[in-house]
């Protein structure tokens, strides 16, 4: 009995000390871990010269008390990266962080690396982090970008221009063109950000940019901008397109752009001062006057135009020259020749009557319309002319119910007027242009002022 006694406190002994030594070797396999995050630690795009700060952070994942010992930045770019004290200065501003601290199980502490390139290019260094967790490390990547630069853009056309276009509102009214600004940096360079600016016009137009005024654009990238011109009449505009970076201190970039509406417009030269009535020089009756008339475009615009002229009372007459449709550039010079002949006939013993028109196309105005008179020459009257013979210009009424009377030289010596033997002196007749028009208008009521015609 003994004997069992002694076995089972040997038995008891044995299982009291294997338990003890399996919970000794528990104790001594728990060990701290570590965790970094983010890893890999990117920078993306840092300016030159400036500083771009992000956090990365250190977390107990263990059972027991974390130590770190070290934190240290190495690798070929090293250089363009640093703690950051401004925002945590338990690190300083260096590139070693050597204080120790002590983290708990499933505890965590943050800390501020900086990239601060001094040229452009693309960094590549490692953070190393010593701890009684052995040593971890997080990949650093940052790209340094050249500062944005006007001096980079490129502007295509280098000045736009929208030409001369006719100032008619019933004519097409709107003009597009495209300007293209291309960056011509490299790789790496931030992006250059602007605006665009179109100059104001008189009442009669404007500009404006239906895709946006905005530009953003990378290296190597080019952005194309839509111009449009509208206009409601006659336009001069020579004012740039501007191109205006969101950074103040950066010059503005001037596109010369030029854009003219404008209307054709004939200038009569010869006869000077022609405005609505023509006086052709006066002949005999049977016989042929001419009178030559001379223009010129004086507007900006080219001048289509046709010219025509008829005689439509007492006698026959046209016009020679250019007529259909005839165009004429900004200044260039025309002219005809009108002819005439006068018939005398019953009713038109004055002279013939008709009209001159020239009708525009491209033109400020639809046309000019001149009533034309062709008079007859008169014989002066002599002392040997008698009341009394037939057709005498005493008893001759015209047709127009105007009576031709001569004019007798006053004989009273008081009157102050010399006189010849027979008492008469000659006087020429008041000319009947005005009657003459007017037998126009009765006897030709179906000429149009403003003929229709298609408009080219």
């Amino acid at each position: 009995m003994g004997n069992d006694r002694s076995k089972t406190m040997q038995r008891l002994h044995l299982a009291i000390t294997m338990l003890i030594g399996f919970a000794g070797t528990r104790v001594a396999r728990a060990s701290p871990t570590i965790s970094l995050d983010p890893n890999p630690l990117d920078f993306f795009e840092s300016v030159v010269g400036q500083s771009n700060a992000v956090a990365y952070t250190v977390t107990n994942t263990g059972q027991v008390q974390l130590v770190v010992m070290d934190m240290q930045i190495t690798g070929p770019d090293a250089d363009q990266f640093h703690f950051e004290a401004a925002i945590d200065p338990f690190c300083g501003d260096g590139r070693d962080c050597t204080p120790n601290f002590k983290l708990a199980p499933g505890a965590s502490r943050s800390f501020y690396v900086a990239c601060a390139p001094s040229h452009p290019g693309f960094f590549t260094s490692t953070l190393a982090v010593k701890s009684n967790a052995a040593t971890s490390t997080i990949p650093l990547t940052c790209t340094g970008d050249a500062p944005a630069s006007m001096s980079t853009l490129v502007v295509s056309p280098a000045s736009i221009d929208f030409g001369v276009s006719f100032a008619e509102p019933a004519f097409p009214t709107v003009l597009h063109r495209t300007l293209t600004v291309t960056n011509t940096a490299t790789a790496p360079s931030e992006p250059v950000e602007f605006q665009v600016f179109v100059p104001r016009t008189s009442g009669n137009g404007s500009f404006s940019l239906p895709g946006g005024p905005f530009g953003f654009v990378g290296p190597g990238e080019s952005q194309d901008f839509d111009i449009e011109f509208r206009w409601f009449g006659a336009v001069v505009s020579t004012a740039p397109v501007v191109l205006q970076s969101s950074d103040p201190s950066q010059p503005s970039i001037n596109v010369p752009m030029f854009a003219e509406t404008a209307y054709g417009r004939l200038v009569f030269d010869d006869p000077p001062d022609l405005f609505s009535f023509i006086s052709m020089p006066a002949v005999a009756a049977g016989d042929t006057s001419t009178l030559t008339i001379k223009a010129h475009n004086g507007g900006d615009f080219e001048l289509a135009m046709d010219a025509s002229g008829f005689i439509g009372f007492g006698g026959t007459g046209e016009l020679q020259g250019p007529t259909g449709v005839v165009s004429l550039a900004p200044g260039e010079a025309i002219q005809w020749t009108l002819i005439c002949t006068p018939d005398g006939s019953e009713g038109a013993e004055d002279g013939a009557t008709g009209t001159v028109e020239f009708d525009y196309f491209t033109a400020a105005s639809e046309n000019d319309l001149f009533f034309l008179f062709c008079p007859i020459q008169r014989a002066p009257l002599t002392a040997s002319a008698s009341p009394s013979q037939p057709g005498h210009a005493a008893n001759r009424t015209h047709g127009l119910g105007q009576t031709d009377a001569p004019a007798l030289a006053p004989t009273d010596a008081g009157a102050g007027s010399p006189s010849e033997a027979g008492g008469c002196s000659a006087a020429t007749p008041t000319s009947l242009a005005p009657l003459g028009l007017l037998a126009l208008g009765l006897l030709v009521p179906g000429r149009s002022l403003h003929r229709g015609r298609p408009r080219v």
